[in-house]
């Protein structure tokens, strides 16, 4: 796909995810600290960039330590839901070990490596300068403390994620870009007619990973592993979930739950009508 349709796409995502970063911000399950623990390891990262011959050992060890920062959150205290809550905690503390999330890390790590060497020298200088750059500017506007209503940091976060988004989609064969653009307007769909969204989403959600190469990099982490009897007596049927699946399978199913419940209900329902018509521009 070209470099330009994927800006084009991001830019459009990014204008529609206002809503998205100040609950994220909001929630709390991303703290002042380990937000600004992301954003240097992050900047260190992208610095190597500036060189004529990056170190992407170094690279790849400072995204792997920025990916172990998110999967140690505590996501199910931010949960609404109690069984979904439950499943979240489930799979934190009783399946998903240390060694597990080491070696995603290490797969998430070295996929970014290679996706960010084609980075325009442009983005990664407004990204990673240590001056005027847009993570100097987060850890500026967090220096005391983080407002999860500080549009200016909400802001700064989105166009950071946009950027880096950018080599991912441009990696995306043409009509897994169409597919996955028309599963959004499916969801966009449902959700402005307040319907649930959860199926619809997950087929998207799972289309995109599978472009991006995030799912192989999951299952190679998760290899062999299965959410078993133990979570299944526990939660299986307050989610519906009858018989074994995939951890990696799990994982995407209680993200598009927690996604449908608690944060597409908050989105002004024109604003889904919008990104549809928007969608169907691209």
């Amino acid at each position: 796909m070209s470099n330009k349709r994927a800006r084009e796409l991001v830019k459009l995502a990014a204008s529609h995810s206002d809503v998205g970063a100040e609950e994220i911000l909001d929630s709390g399950a991303l703290g002042r600290e380990q937000l600004r623990e992301v954003m240097r390891l992050l900047q260190d990262a992208l610095y190597e960039l500036f060189n004529d011959k990056p170190n992407e050992k170094r690279m790849q060890k400072k995204l792997r330590d920025a990916c172990l920062v998110f999967m140690n959150l505590d996501m199910a205290a931010e949960v609404e839901d109690d069984i979904l809550a439950k499943a979240v905690k489930l799979v934190q503390e009783n399946v998903i070990k240390a060694r597990e999330k080491e070696r995603l890390g290490d797969e998430l790590a070295a996929m970014a490596v290679e996706h960010w060497k084609t980075l325009d020298e442009d983005d990664v200088d407004a990204i990673a300068d240590e001056d005027d750059g847009l993570i100097a500017a987060v850890l500026q506007l967090t220096q005391g403390s983080l407002d999860p209503k500080d549009t200016e940091l909400a802001n700064a976060l989105i166009d950071i994620c946009s950027r880096l988004a950018v080599p991912f989609i441009a990696a995306f064969e043409d009509d897994a870009l169409d597919q996955l653009i028309q599963g959004a307007m499916d969801v966009c769909d449902l959700a402005a007619s307040g319907k649930s969204a959860a199926d619809a989403l997950q087929k998207t959600v799972t289309l995109g990973l599978e472009s991006a190469g995030v799912i192989r990099a999951m299952r190679k982490s998760f290899a062999g592993l299965l959410v078993g009897d133990i979570i299944l007596r526990q939660v299986g049927k307050g989610l519906g979930i009858k018989e074994k699946i995939s951890v990696t399978d799990f994982i995407i199913f209680l993200g598009c739950q927690i996604a449908d419940k608690q944060l597409l209900p908050e989105v002004d329902k024109g604003r889904f009508a919008q990104a549809k018509a928007d969608l169907e521009k691209i």
